[in-house]
């Protein structure tokens, strides 16, 4: 699938006001192409996956979601962990 139509391909889950945090989470849950591969492995701690778990499932007060959404600015290897958990949650395969 080429960027464009990507961009402009209707997506399936519902349309909810978002903020632009999550609407751009939710594209790239939605997004049906190959896995960026060659990474190195990330050491995230037990706190972070805890957290990042409770983003997830919109358990986060204000404060610890602005906190989360910085700690994913300056780690963006730390959205793939945020995702696994969103797929966790809505029973997509892994």
């Amino acid at each position: 699938m080429t960027k464009s139509a990507y961009l402009t391909r209707k997506p399936s889950y519902p349309a909810l006001p978002m903020t632009d945090d999550f609407s751009i989470l939710f594209e790239l849950l939605e997004y049906e192409g190959a896995e960026v591969a060659g990474r190195g492995s990330l050491t995230i701690s037990r706190e972070i996956r805890e957290n990042l778990a409770k983003l997830a499932a919109g358990r986060c007060n204000d404060k610890e979601r602005r906190h989360l959404v910085g700690a994913l600015s300056e780690q963006p290897e730390l959205i793939s962990e945020l995702v696994k958990e969103i797929r966790k949650l809505r029973g997509a395969p892994r």
